[in-house]
């Protein structure tokens, strides 16, 4: 049986392992637009009972799960996942490479609280949660994520307008609960199969308690969020429609190219803010063409409105994706 956790050679000094996360600006956010985080006086030993009722959360021991392989199947906003077996079922590991301090044991279980209460068929679910020196978050083994999915797989119209109905159905329900995802991108959409897909990586989304948002964490996915999100470090449901417009432009280039290339990587990166201010956004891509296509990137701009009050919720959205997914259905 391989060892849980990560070699010391797997890991990184850095809790973010990509270029799409950067260090937050240094602003200071007014006291009374502080959003109030979920329960913050976790002991050092952690009591998942005091966050959650009691048998809500199936708590595997290490001794029956199993790492199939040393190398990562993919990277989060704070650690790597990995294939494994949990009862002679494919599952996927989730490690947390950070050192496990009071901060990490806050994330890990703001993570397994929001998977706990998801009952949503677009909606990654918890298996349960590996407990002891380390948190690992298991659930089941997927194809993969969108963005490793769709560059090598020739998918057509339909099965993208389906993607990004699901997905807005997906986070229509998280809004619903009052949960903020804060990270949504096509890497952090899993595919179930070509005909379904899954919005996942709860690691940077939060309960929000009040209507002006969720706090920030240390770094922020600053290629998918709008330029407020530069001046005041807080997630919004606005930003999370921002996020969507992006991962419905990365879906219609089949996740070909990164947002924005490499123009604004390492220290450039709030060039980005300023450029969207002055009305610059990512082109239409090739297939946002035609009767269906040309509508699909005029929502993608209302996605990116600069006065995040105008923008669609996810309802709208969910409904603007299934009925252009009956057009297309209907000429067949």
């Amino acid at each position: 049986m391989k060892p849980l956790n990560p070699t010391p050679s797997q890991k990184t000094n850095s809790t973010f392992l990509n270029d799409d996360y950067v260090e937050k600006p240094s602003v200071v956010t007014p006291s009374n637009t502080e959003a109030k985080n979920p329960p913050n006086n976790i002991p050092g030993t952690i009591s998942l009972e005091s966050i959650i009722r009691p048998g809500r959360i199936n708590t595997i021991r290490t001794d029956e799960i199993e790492m199939m392989t040393d190398q990562p199947l993919g990277e989060g906003s704070f650690g790597r996942v990995y294939q494994g077996k949990y009862k002679n079922k494919d599952v996927a590991i989730k490690c947390f490479l950070s050192p496990i301090n009071r901060a990490t044991v806050e994330k890990a279980l703001n993570e397994i609280v929001i998977m706990a209460q998801q009952g949503h068929a677009h909606v990654q679910n918890l298996i349960g949660i590996v407990m002891d020196a380390n948190i690992r978050i298991v659930t089941e083994l997927r194809q993969g994520s969108l963005s490793g999915f769709l560059p090598t797989n020739h998918v057509g119209m339909p099965y993208l307008l389906k993607y990004c109905q699901q997905i807005a159905s997906g986070m229509q329900y998280l809004h619903g609960c009052g949960i903020i995802h804060g990270d949504l991108a096509a890497r952090n959409v899993l595919v179930k199969d070509q005909d379904n897909v899954l919005v996942s990586d709860f690691g940077l989304a939060q309960i929000c308690y009040r209507s002006n948002g969720v706090p920030m964490p240390e770094h922020f996915p600053f290629r998918y969020c709008p330029p407020e999100c530069f001046d005041h470090p807080l997630f919004t449901r606005e930003s999370d429609v921002w996020a969507f417009g992006v991962t419905c432009w990365e879906i219609f280039t089949h996740c070909r190219m990164k947002p924005y290339g490499r123009k604004y990587s390492g220290e450039n990166f709030c060039n980005l803010k300023i450029d969207l201010e002055k009305g610059h956004r990512l082109k239409s891509p090739p297939l946002c063409e035609g009767y269906i296509g040309s509508p699909v990137y005029t929502k993608m701009l209302e996605c990116w409105h600069l006065r995040s009050e105008i923008r669609p919720a996810f309802y709208e959205l969910e409904r603007f994706f299934r009925c252009k997914l009956v057009e297309i259905e209907n000429e067949d």
